[in-house]
């Protein structure tokens, strides 16, 4: 007996003009093997979408900035924050501290964060 093996596999249905509740699934095996199928799990993926916006901050100089979202959408959900639309290496959760603000060249800088999943991406305001 083979060991047993791990299949995933995405799809989109389209078409529908209402919710169906009597779907199939179908397999269709090759001649002379057996298969067995164990825990299929069948899921509606959702895209991410910024349900709360983070917030327009002014800070003098010395201090910090605290920056957060709150997205919804299939698990899982990746983050990415940006400064004036450069990823911020390693910044990759809902919230995001900036260092002190240590210049005049600090001022006018933009923030925003990009929230992924595998059905898409959004970007904050």
């Amino acid at each position: 007996m083979s060991s047993w093996q791990v299949f995933s596999s995405e799809f989109t249905t389209k078409n529908f003009a209402s919710n169906v509740s009597d779907g199939y699934l179908y397999f269709w095996p090759v001649a002379a093997d057996t298969f067995y199928i164990d825990n299929v799990i069948m899921e509606k993926v959702i895209p991410p979408a910024i349900i709360i916006q983070p917030a327009d901050l002014n800070v003098d100089l010395g201090q910090t900035a605290t920056f957060s979202v709150v997205a919804t959408g299939t698990a899982p959900l990746t983050y990415q924050w940006q400064k004036n639309g450069t990823n911020i290496p390693g910044e990759t959760t809902a919230a995001y501290t900036t260092p002190s603000a240590s210049t005049t060249g600090d001022n006018g800088s933009t923030f925003q964060i990009i929230v992924s999943n595998s059905q898409g991406r959004v970007t904050s305001n």
